[in-house]
């Protein structure tokens, strides 16, 4: 069976450019609206770039992929699995929300729920919850606020249902 390749398409809406930049710009907010929505997407592939720094106690420059043998309590991560400083993600709800929906998830995990934090990484694909429109919001893994981004880009793309 021959592989077809996926038809990802870069998503863009009314006001908001993708990709996403921040430049040199101190973030005091738990989340960053990165795509406000979409339609018809059952995937999203993820790619960026950057490098971004705590202001006090900082623990270095981080990049997408955070800061590998650098260790903070995991009470203070918001991804237990995912190095510090690393850009996060979650889809839907609200850019002060700080954890997920509920503290129940069930076993195993088929797709992303709602308001579930995630890692992005450099790179990554997430399978979107059904009949999910957004939006994507970002963050950074475990870093007290306020951040300092040097650069950060952040292209989102989709693919359609039915693929």
């Amino acid at each position: 069976m021959p592989i077809s390749p996926i038809p990802w398409t870069l998503l863009s809406a009314a006001g908001a450019a993708n990709p996403f930049t921040l430049t040199n710009s101190d973030v005091v907010t738990p989340w960053i609206l990165a795509c406000p929505s979409w339609r018809s997407i059952t995937h999203l592939q993820i790619e960026a770039q950057g490098v971004w720094r705590q202001v006090r106690d900082t623990i270095g420059d981080c990049d997408p992929d955070g800061i590998l043998g650098v260790s903070l309590p995991k009470e203070q991560l918001t991804i237990e699995n995912c190095p510090p400083g690393a850009l996060i993600g979650k889809l839907g709800g609200s850019s002060a929300a700080l954890g997920p929906a509920s503290g129940a998830t069930p076993s195993p995990v088929p797709l992303l729920a709602e308001c579930t934090a995630f890692a992005i990484g450099s790179f990554c694909i997430v399978a979107l919850p059904k009949d999910c429109i957004g939006p994507l919001y970002v963050g950074f893994n475990g870093l007290t606020r306020p951040v300092h981004v040097d650069t950060l880009s952040i292209t989102v793309k989709g693919a359609p249902s039915g693929v």
